[in-house]
């Protein structure tokens, strides 16, 4: 079975996307270059008006729901303090999150 999955990982220099994929091993070399070239036209050309708008909106539930349960909440806020020296309003933050 093939499949893609991207997440967002905090490590201790900051947020990093991380991008799992299972693609069959003669398609490996040409997976990882499409995945560096998308990722890197997103920095150059982020998407603009309601697409942008709705993945914001689609990303902050997934990511809020996901820290919903006291453990993973914990681990975030425990970074932050590690990081920053501060706690961060994960809701808030996200919001100011702009093309």
């Amino acid at each position: 079975r093939y499949e893609v999955a991207v997440r967002l990982v905090d490590a201790p220099l900051g947020v990093v996307i991380v991008v799992d994929g299972a693609v069959a091993p003669e398609a490996s070399k040409r997976f990882e270059q499409e995945v560096v070239r998308v990722v890197s036209d997103l920095a150059l050309d982020p998407p603009a008006g309601d697409v942008f708008t709705w993945d914001r909106r689609r990303f902050r539930t997934a990511r809020l729901l996901t820290e919903a349960t006291p453990e993973l909440a914990v681990a975030r806020i425990t970074s932050d303090l590690l990081r920053d020296g501060k706690r961060r309003d994960l809701a808030e933050d996200m919001w100011e999150i702009t093309p």
